[in-house]
């Protein structure tokens, strides 16, 4: 399977932050910013994983998932959304996708999920990495206050 991952994202900011984590753990990335752009994409590379947003300006709920099912050549999909209904949580299901809720997971807890996902070592053991530089520089800003 790919480790590389198409994001699809119309918020700048949080497709940058994604992207920039992505890296960090060695992860290689895309991002679109719609649901049309998306489909061109996965027609020329063969993506592992796809980080979807169901809000796009070019469509949103079910019919955002239903669309990219038909096109993701089995990749596999983390929704990570405002919200999702009962439609869209049950084809979730059926299809085994991760729904997260914005606001719910950083964007460094959804690069964890999206590390798992893809089952690689590589990120794995980039993340491992980076949660130990964190904690080592939390414990320092603690003991200077």
């Amino acid at each position: 399977m790919s480790e590389r991952v198409l994001i699809v994202e119309d918020c700048l900011s949080l497709s940058e932050q994604l992207l920039n984590y992505l890296e960090l753990v060695g992860l290689k990335a895309d991002v679109v910013e719609s649901l049309s752009c998306a489909i061109q994409a996965l027609e020329k590379v063969a993506y592992g994983l796809i980080v979807l947003d169901l809000e796009l300006p070019d469509s949103s709920g079910v019919q955002t998932l239903e669309r990219l099912l038909a096109h993701s050549n089995g990749s596999k999909i983390v929704i990570y959304s405002g919200g999702v209904d009962q439609g869209t949580q049950r084809l979730a299901d059926i299809h085994k996708i991760v729904v997260q809720v914005k606001g719910q997971v950083a964007a460094q807890q959804l690069v964890a999920l999206i590390g798992k996902t893809l089952k690689s070592p590589k990120a794995t053991r980039a993340l491992a990495r980076l949660q130990t530089k964190l904690a080592v520089s939390i414990r320092g800003l603690e003991q200077t206050n």
